[in-house]
């Protein structure tokens, strides 16, 4: 997989994976198909370039939904720093049964829009 980083916070590796800053992985629209795949972590050194491939591999275990869940929000961030006039994405991850819609909520002096 190799994907291009947007900004500092993320990199979009297609539509279906999301690497986070911190390393996590996020998968949109789990299917069948994850559930074949193994997952593994490689983290590259800045400055050497040193490579370290994790030794284990990670693997999604795909169920079917139940019952319906309300949403939860499992990733966000309350702050991200951009230069001016750099693009800006802010992550807010969550899952719910069915899957949720999102609405950009903005608070300008305690007024929400």
């Amino acid at each position: 997989m190799r994907g291009r980083q947007k900004d500092r916070t993320h990199i979009n590796v297609n539509d279906k994976y999301t690497v986070l800053a911190s390393g996590e992985l996020i998968l949109h629209r789990v299917d069948d198909s994850d559930g074949k795949r193994n997952f593994k972590c490689r983290a590259r050194h800045k400055l050497t370039g040193e490579l370290v491939l994790s030794p284990t591999t990670g693997k999604v275990i795909v169920t079917e939904p139940h019952s319906p869940m309300g949403p939860r929000i499992t990733f966000s961030q309350s702050q991200v720093r951009a230069e001016e006039g750099s693009y800006v994405r802010i992550p807010c991850v969550s899952t719910a049964q069915p899957a949720p819609d999102y609405r950009l909520v903005i608070i300008i002096d305690n007024y929400t829009y």
